[in-house]
């Protein structure tokens, strides 16, 4: 990383002092030492447990890190910043103001659910240089983001503003095919990378505004809008022979379902009136079949009263007379003929006649209205899941999953969820009502493997585009992870692990395309990217590597001081999204002491 790499290489780096040694911590170490950063650990039990391997040497503390005797002992007030990752917030916001008294100047990096402490002005005034982040939440966007497959896709907001990665293949019919890629980058759209036919992935943002566009060549890119993100993001749509595949499917499976109605129309219509609610069904169907009855006897009485009227006529002027209409009706056929004595006949007929004809159309009207009410609440309610190019997200847990499933359904991904019945429950109340739920008691040691497949097969897992499998067990995960490959090779499949030691032994078992994700392996690594920058506000998952989103302040002997931003691309691999106020900003900008970059870095 940008922030790692730049800093200066010598002995007398301050050291980072980390406050708590559970996962999240052990990981933390790891990363410091791994760039090679002196570090001291403060920890409360010494029977803790290790859960990461390979750790090198380091200073441990036990103690009480709110005790100011404690953090004088591991030297707090020459230390460049401070991490607090115990799963305590309370304990890491009380410990925040003790080491603010004790160093007024050093980094702290703070582990707490409520990020909107960030905003607090109460505690920018009393704190100051500080940020607050969701262990799980960065985590779970990069999760989610892997789940697209190939289409490699994201957002983010940068204040008012809205970022949209893409990536798109180019075909023979593309705009931008045989274009060269300077044109390309505008004051809206900024293309991040090129691959060219038939080549690797490419890992560095680099420069290549002289290279030029040609058939199955790739490109990613950030469009860059003004708005909510619902109002750009859409869901992927099929490509024309597809769409016209499905148009040929649908049109036969139509014709077939005809076919079948035809045969069985008795049957059918049956069917029909057992749906009704039954004791409705019965009045609506008398109701029906008195008003034909009326209408045929109709006919043939006025067909005897006027013998010279058309059959059209006829039928017309009876259908007007269930309306109520006998005024219009007598005026339009006595003008050819009166109807003399039988006049009195027709009105006594007509006031049977109108009875009947409102009360079997106001039945008519009351059927229908309920019918397509229960049309419409059936399609709230039964929410059927989809058939083909979803993501199937396995456990809805209230930390991981659940942040998952929001992130995809603001990305309008169809999301399918597989939801255990023996996990806490409230979480399940908790989802959007869009999500398709399917449940299953699937970490209960009694499942059997035929359950599993069941459940698996309810999600149209075979058809899904992408597979997250999320739950707190790991050896549950694993065994979903297996058969998940089994049922469906091709898709995106995204493993979460506890720990580093169990993903090295799930990262052999499972395909190479399958990704095996430790949420707190990911979140170490923004925790420790805080330390050198202001803030990471995002992550990205392009080309098959974690990209950072951080903002960035030069400082005075900062190696970026006087670079060009063109400069800082070609030599750091580095892309800057914005600088200053100034949104995707042109290559021959200086960088000057003060000035506040948001890049986009390679993990």
């Amino acid at each position: 990383m940008l922030p790692l790499e730049n800093i200066n290489q010598d002995l007398t780096v301050p050291h980072v002092i980390v406050c708590g040694l559970g996962n999240l911590g052990q990981e933390c170490v790891k990363v410091l030492t791994k760039f090679g950063v002196p570090v001291k650990v403060i920890e409360f039990n010494e029977d803790f447990s290790w859960e990461v391997d390979g750790l090198p040497d380091f200073e441990i503390i036990f103690g009480d890190f709110r005790q100011p005797d404690i953090l004088e002992k591991a030297k707090v007030a020459q230390c460049r910043a401070v991490l607090l990752v115990t799963s305590d917030e309370k304990l890491n916001i009380e410990a925040a103001f003790v080491i603010r008294k004790l160093n007024p100047d050093v980094r702290l990096v703070i582990r707490s659910a409520q990020e909107n402490l960030n905003k607090s002005d109460s505690l920018k005034l009393h704190l100051n240089n500080f940020v607050v982040y969701d262990a799980v939440d960065l985590p779970a966007r990069a999760i989610a983001t892997r789940a697209l497959n190939n289409e490699n896709r994201g957002f983010f907001n940068l204040e008012s503003d809205l970022l949209i990665v893409s990536k798109t293949l180019i075909n023979s019919r593309h705009k931008w095919r045989g274009k060269w890629l300077f044109q390309l980058n505008t004051k809206d759209c900024l293309v991040l990378s090129h691959r060219l036919a038939g080549e690797p992935l490419q890992k560095n943002f680099t420069l290549l505004e002289d290279a030029k566009i040609y058939e199955q060549d790739e490109i990613v890119y950030i469009k860059l809008k003004k708005g909510k993100a619902s109002e750009f993001i859409q869901a992927p749509q099929p490509s024309y022979q597809v769409k016209r595949a499905y148009f040929y499917l649908n049109w036969k499976k139509l014709w077939h379902q005809v076919t079948l109605y035809k045969k069985s129309f008795p049957h059918n219509v049956l069917g029909i009136l057992e749906s009704l609610p039954q004791q409705f069904s019965l009045v609506v169907t008398f109701a029906a079949i008195f008003w034909f009855v009326l209408l045929i006897a109709g006919c043939f009485y006025l067909k005897n009263v006027y013998p010279k009227a058309k059959p059209l006529e006829v039928v017309y002027a009876t259908f007007v007379m269930l309306l109520g209409g006998y005024n219009d009706v007598f005026n339009n056929i006595v003008l050819e003929k009166q109807a003399g004595d039988k006049e009195i006949q027709l009105r006594l007929i007509n006031m049977l006649f109108i009875p009947v004809g409102l009360f079997t159309w106001g039945l008519a009207n009351a059927w229908l209205t309920q019918w397509l009410l229960d049309k419409k609440f059936q399609q709230l309610i039964a929410n059927p899941i989809p058939k083909r190019d979803h993501i199937v997200v396995v456990g809805l847990g209230r930390q991981v999953g659940r942040r998952v499933v929001n992130f995809l359904h603001n990305w309008q991904q169809s999301v399918v969820g597989l939801f255990d019945t023996s996990s806490d429950t409230s979480s399940k109340n908790q989802l959007l009502p869009q999500v398709h739920l399917v449940v299953g008691d699937l970490s209960n040691p009694s499942t059997t493997y035929s359950d599993l497949n069941n459940a698996l097969a309810k999600a149209n897992l075979d058809k899904a585009k992408g597979i997250v499998v999320v739950t707190n067990d790991e050896m549950l995960n694993l065994e979903v992870a297996l058969k998940a490959y089994k049922l469906n090779p091709k898709s995106a499949l995204i493993i979460r692990t506890q720990d580093t030691s169990f993903s090295g032994c799930v990262k052999k078992l499972v395909p190479n395309h399958a990704k095996v994700l430790s949420v707190y392996d990911l979140a170490a690594e923004v925790f420790v990217a805080t330390v050198f920058v202001e803030k990471v506000s995002s992550l990205l998952w392009l080309n098959d590597q974690m990209i950072f989103v951080c903002e960035y302040v030069i400082m005075p002997d900062d190696a970026l001081d006087g670079l060009e931003l063109g400069e800082l691309t070609l030599k750091y691999h580095i892309i800057t999204i914005r600088h200053q106020e100034n949104m995707l900003p042109s290559d021959n900008i200086r960088l000057r002491v003060g000035d506040r970059l948001d890049l986009l870095d390679k993990h």
